[in-house]
């Protein structure tokens, strides 16, 4: 009898190897499918869109690394910060009070940035001044005829 029992346990062990060995294949496949380049190219496209609202010049490069930032203590106290803070879209400058808000909008980086800003979305000629107009008549490239500006 207890060579039965034997044989019994031996067969159910043989039994089981072969599911072993489809789960090993099943999973060889998906590894196949998903290889380390292909992984690697999966995050970076997927770290490309994770952004901080809280924080926008932090950059991650990993799921892992957007994670951790957003259980630190520095992003929790910027969380904190930012809900009283005022905003400027054009500059992505966060500012603690109206003062230096109004400081902000006045000082010539915001100027400046607003420029070039208009100039990328609008992309108009600036308008001609009365100088670039006396310049061009007085100059000989025009016919004869007399042009008066008044």
């Amino acid at each position: 009898m207890e060579n039965t029992s034997n044989d019994r346990r031996v067969a159910s062990t043989e039994a089981e190897k072969p599911n072993i060995t489809k789960q090993s294949n099943k999973s060889r496949e998906n590894s196949e499918l998903y290889s380390r380049k292909h992984l690697k190219r999966l995050q970076a496209e997927i770290s490309s869109k994770m952004k901080c609202e809280s924080c926008p010049r932090k950059i991650f490069k990993s799921i892992v690394d957007y994670q951790q930032h957003l259980t630190s203590v520095k992003h929790r106290k910027r969380t904190f910060k930012v809900s009283d803070c005022w905003c400027c879209s054009t500059c992505d400058a966060q500012l603690p009070n109206e003062k230096e808000w109004l400081k902000h909008i006045t000082s010539k980086r915001h100027l400046n940035r607003l420029a070039t800003d208009a100039l990328l979305e609008f992309r108009c000629r600036p308008l001609t001044t009365y100088q670039e107009i006396q310049s061009f008549v007085s100059s000989s490239c025009l016919e004869t005829e007399d042009y008066e500006i008044g």
